[in-house]
């Protein structure tokens, strides 16, 4: 995605979300290819996730990206439960009330609200956030509209006003993959993170690894992550 920043507005600084998985890497790589890396910290949130692994993966790209890196916990969402990422009795593949299993009510704009205040305290006016709507997986806190007005509650909120820029949001993942090539920072992707057990491998059959191979395949990249499973790579380049 390509976005008209001027030179005034890459000398801010930046608040960027991270969870250790795909969209919120590239999202990072995106920024510190805009901004300077001195300029972005990076926010990890932990909020009882079942897949709490993906942490090691956050600081790992938060230090190839030279960023400061803070890790922040929100225990509310912990205390809800009643989704899969935050209950393993729940079936990853369920849908419950028609939406996927893994949907965490209103965990975009929980973290955007504490982005926006490490922002405030930070002297930040711009917020990067890994969500994608061309690819969208069903949540209705990764659509655009969603986000655009969450922006817009925030700056009043802050009074001030705060972008929130979403890189990825109409990316395919595999289209996701070919930015992190043509930002020279493809390895990056050896050390993310995406599988909702929370396995020391990736399981390859949840519907987060399903996603990300298909993604991997179309974009004729082999995935560089381990799997549980034995997988076809066929046409695929190694990322080296």
């Amino acid at each position: 995605m390509k976005y008209l920043i001027g030179e005034k507005k890459r000398q801010e600084k930046v608040v960027a979300l991270i969870s250790g998985g795909m969209d919120s890497t590239i999202s990072l790589a995106w920024a510190t290819d805009v901004w300077s890396p001195k300029n972005i910290t990076a926010v990890s949130i932990l909020y009882g996730q079942t897949h709490e692994v993906e942490l090691a993966s956050a600081k790992k790209i938060a230090s190839l990206a030279g960023v400061e890196h803070l890790v922040l916990r929100e225990s509310a969402l912990s205390e809800l439960k009643g989704s899969a990422l935050l209950d393993r009795g729940i079936d990853v593949n369920l849908k419950i009330d028609g939406l996927p299993a893994t949907f965490v009510p209103s965990r975009n704009l929980l973290f955007l609200s504490i982005a926006s205040a490490v922002a405030y305290r930070k002297g930040a006016r711009n917020i990067v956030l890994g969500a994608g709507q061309a690819d969208w997986t069903g949540y209705p806190d990764t659509r655009d509209n969603s986000l655009k007005l969450s922006q817009c509650a925030l700056s009043s909120c802050l009074g001030k006003e705060v972008t929130v820029w979403t890189p990825c949001m109409w990316l395919t993942k595999a289209e996701e993959i070919e930015l992190m090539k043509d930002l020279g920072k493809l390895d990056w992707l050896k050390f993310t993170y995406s599988c909702y057990r929370g396995g020391k491998k990736s399981c390859g059959s949840c519907p987060s690894c399903r996603k990300r191979i298909q993604a991997f395949k179309e974009a004729r990249v082999i995935d560089p992550i381990e799997y549980e499973v034995d997988l076809d790579w066929s046409g695929c380049e190694r990322i080296t």
